[in-house]
This record gives structure tokens, sequence and C-alpha cells, in this order.
């Protein structure tokens, strides 16, 4: 999940398949946009090394944004992820890429805690419930893994995995902060 999601409460994800070079040449472009300032930006590039045909490469970017999402607001997100397969033989391949993303939102610091009771209890909001806490919450997340594979035979195979994540947090998250556009990273034709 965390991998998926960056900070994220444990459990619902099994297996997270992240976006592989192919062996064909493509080069994705979307653009959209919608109701509540929402605005994002996907590229997708795919195609072999330009020196040796048995090395693919891949690069992924993202950004996605809205301005308005309930309780928080001016949601940014922003992706850079390479990747490269190298066919080292035709049982052996290497499986290389890094991912970094940056998050950022502001939460309604102005959200009601305790509702005003008559002329008795004026009410709390969040802001005078949590004076010290910073409004804005921003993540720098970066995940790099490595994968080798040796297939035996059909159904005997060999993989030796590699992952090294880091995660920056500055301030307070009161809630998700995830990609609200997922595909840019899964690809969920993979996904058994």
């Amino acid at each position: 999940s965390t991998l998926h999601y960056g900070q994220a409460e444990p459990g619902g994800i099994v297996n997270v398949v992240r976006k592989k070079p192919q062996n064909n040449e493509f080069a994705n472009l979307e653009i959209g946009g919608g109701n509540l300032g929402r605005e994002y930006a996907n590229l997708d590039l795919n195609g072999q090394a330009p020196f040796t045909e048995d090395i693919n490469l891949r690069l992924v970017m993202a950004d996605d944004g809205q301005e308005d999402a309930g309780e928080i607001h001016d949601l940014h997100k922003q992706l850079v992820a390479p990747s490269a397969t190298w066919n080292i033989s035709s049982n052996t391949s290497l499986n290389l890429g890094y991912e970094y993303q940056r998050s950022e939102l502001t939460w309604d610091s102005d959200q009601e805690i305790f509702r005003p009771y008559e002329d008795i209890f004026p009410g709390v909001n969040l802001k005078d419930a949590s004076k010290h806490a910073r409004p804005d919450f921003t993540t720098d997340f970066n995940l790099f893994n490595a994968e080798l594979s040796h297939y035996f035979d059909s159904d005997w195979h060999l993989d030796a995995k590699y992952f090294w994540h880091r995660e920056e947090r500055l301030g307070i998250r009161t809630s998700s902060e995830a990609m609200l556009h997922t595909d840019t990273l899964i690809d969920y034709s993979e996904l058994g």
C-alpha cells in the first residue's frame, strides 16, 4: 500500500506491478480536467535504446491536481518514473526503475470538530484545536527497484528483487494525497 499511495495504513493491496518497458515503441499524452479545479497531464514514452536492441526504455511523467477536494484543497502531485529492461539473454532479463513523486496539499483548518450548542458552547474548529499544526502538507517520495529474472524452463524461474524507498514528510496529513489518476503508474493488464 505504501509503495503505491505513499504514507498509508497497511492492508488493501497485495501486489503492485509498475509499468515496465515494452518491446514496441509508443508515445501517449493525456491531458484533462474537470470541476472543482481538476487538471491532469500524463506522458508515457517507450522505445529501444539507440545503441542496442537488447535494452528497452520507458518514461512515465504526470502532473495531477485539484483545487478543491472536500476537507483538503490545492492538491498537487507530480511524478517522474524512468525504467529500463535489459534482455541479457533469451532466458534472463534485468529490470531497473526509479520513481520520484512530490505531493502537496492544504487542509481546511476551519473545519468544524464540535458543533456549537445554543449559547452555552460556541463550538470548536480544527484551527482552534490544533494551533501549532501547519495547514499544508508536503511529501517527497523516492523508490528505486531492481529485478533480475532467469527462466530455467517454462515451469521454473528465479527472481531476485531489490527495493530502496525513502520518503520525507513535512506537516500533518489529514487525508490521503494519492494520485487521482491511478492508472498512470499501474499496468492493470499485468495484475493477477
